[in-house]
């Protein structure tokens, strides 16, 4: 079987970027940076990001071109007989679920939000107390979250399900023009 492949470079671009820039960076870096430092954290950041993301982002994206596989089978593609470099995966795997642990909750958290706000359900110019109120009933409902979880995953495997072009690709390119203007939107507010 031939495995799919990227229809476009801008169809990848878009996807690594909504790898890249994530709901840990809209949502939660905004929060991070005013806790700790301001501009002396974000400095901290970017050293950082030059130091250690652009090397393991350049070794991961070779990997991956080079064994044009899985990150399950890419290491046995490429590593020498007798070698044990297959081994990474597996702590790979663990940071990947590890992730999607955190980020399927979150993600249910933004459903349960978006589906409010389009039912009309929490009002404008809501008060601290009202929505900390709001959000705390959100916790206190483990069928609630249950559910907004089970919606969110439902969704993410039937994207993936309809393979990188017909799924992950289409269904990314209109959701990253999407987030490109909130966060245009969100700096110039």
């Amino acid at each position: 079987m031939q495995r799919e492949i990227f229809k476009t470079r801008l169809g990848f671009l878009l996807i690594a970027s909504g790898c890249a820039v994530g709901i840990g960076n809209v949502w939660r870096f905004p929060f991070i940076v005013g806790q700790y430092g301001g501009a002396y954290f974000v400095l901290m950041y970017l050293f950082f990001l030059l130091l250690i993301g652009i090397p393991l982002l350049t070794i991961e994206l070779s990997i991956g071109r080079r064994s044009r596989s899985s990150m399950a089978y890419c290491y046995e593609k490429l590593e020498d007989k007798g070698s044990y470099w297959h081994v990474n995966k597996w702590w790979q795997f663990s940071g990947n679920y590890f992730l999607m642990g955190f980020y399927v909750v979150v993600a249910g958290w933004m459903l349960y939000y978006f589906m409010s706000f389009a039912f009309n359900e929490i009002p404008h110019n809501i008060d601290r107390a009202s929505a900390t109120k709001r959000f705390t009933d959100l916790l206190a409902s483990p069928s609630l979250m249950y559910s907004l979880v089970l919606a969110c995953v439902i969704f993410s495997y039937a994207v993936v399900a309809l393979g990188v072009v017909k799924g992950v690709e289409r269904i990314t390119k209109p959701l990253m023009v999407i987030i490109i203007l909130l966060l245009v939107s969100m700096a110039v507010r």
